[in-house]
């Protein structure tokens, strides 16, 4: 097997290092997180599991030497963010079987073996590690119990740490009052086969505030790249001094140079009943998207270009 994910990161350690040593397997780190490297280590490894970030796979699968290099393959673990339904159904059509899990560095993870139902590996990020893993959803400002819907998911078990080393301040925003560390990740919880399984719907701080309104980027975005001439998108909140922020798509266009309009996004979200507040007020087009080390947008890249931008438009 081999895997492209941080081994720091609980799920590169439970879906690489950990998994296989239990089954005695030859293990392949990923030497870079680039596209080309997947392949060539696909090819030259003979890789039956594969465990890497859902934001590679696009270009992996579209690249013309996808289904010659991963003729081996049976299973393709993917970490954050969630798999999109469109990609999960051209993915997983017998072949090999798609599977998404979540793990973090200070500790809580989920799993799900390859013989989940479709609906739990389409649509979840499976169920807790250890059975003595505990989760729950609040209200990100208040700390409220969320009892269905989306909130901050907290976790605590036997191997989530009790606090960080002497960040005594630190860990009084950290925890909940009864021991839950706050993950800083909006979730939802769905039933499926008589479990409760997770599903990351973004970041707390990933949040647009306009207004007072809480818009949630990664909603937006979804729906976003359904957008026929939309291959990635990227919701930020955009300095505001009325607002406090207003909500920016940036867009990397598909085919390039044929970005939607501004009213055009407006139109397509209209016809999906998504709340005008909600609707970016701003498109900005990209050849591609900043990223992270580990293959996320690098919104605060992003915030940082326009907003200096803006200045530069006003001194002129």
């Amino acid at each position: 097997m081999a895997t492209f994910l941080p081994v720091f990161h609980n799920s590169g350690l439970h879906a690489g290092v950990f998994a296989a040593h239990a089954v005695g397997a030859s293990l392949v780190l990923g030497a870079g997180w680039s596209p080309t490297e997947v392949l060539a280590t696909l090819e030259r490894e003979r890789v039956t599991h594969l465990a890497t970030l859902t934001s590679l796979i696009p270009e992996v699968c579209d690249d013309p030497s996808f289904p010659a290099a991963s003729r081996h393959l049976r299973r393709l673990s993917l970490a954050l963010p969630r798999v999109p339904g469109e990609l999960f159904d051209r993915l997983d059509t017998g072949d090999f079987r798609v599977c998404q899990f979540f793990g973090m560095s200070e500790g809580f993870s989920t799993s799900m073996p390859t013989d989940a139902p479709r609906a739990m590996r389409r649509d979840s990020l499976g169920y807790p590690l250890s059975e003595a893993d505990e989760f729950k959803l609040v209200e990100p400002l208040t700390g409220d119990p969320v009892s269905s819907g989306v909130g901050e998911l907290c976790v605590r078990g036997p191997y989530t740490l009790r606090g960080y080393y002497g960040a005594a301040e630190h860990n009084a925003t950290a925890f909940t009052d009864d021991g839950f560390l706050r993950t800083g990740d909006l979730a939802s919880i769905v039933e499926i086969d008589a479990r409760a399984c997770l599903r990351i719907e973004g970041r707390v701080k990933d949040l647009v505030s306009r207004g007072g309104e809480k818009i949630n980027a990664a909603e937006i975005e979804a729906l976003l790249r359904e957008h026929p001439q939309i291959e990635e998108a990227a919701l930020i909140g955009l300095p505001d001094p009325r607002l406090g922020q207003r909500p920016c798509a940036c867009v990397v266009a598909a085919p390039p140079g044929q970005a939607p309009s501004l009213e055009g996004i407006a139109a397509f979200l209209a016809e999906r009943g998504v709340a005008r507040f909600k609707w970016p007020e701003r498109v900005e087009v990209f050849a591609a998207l900043p990223r992270t080390a580990v293959g996320k947008v690098a919104k605060r890249l992003l915030i940082e270009d326009l907003v200096a931008r803006d200045d530069a438009n006003e001194v002129k």
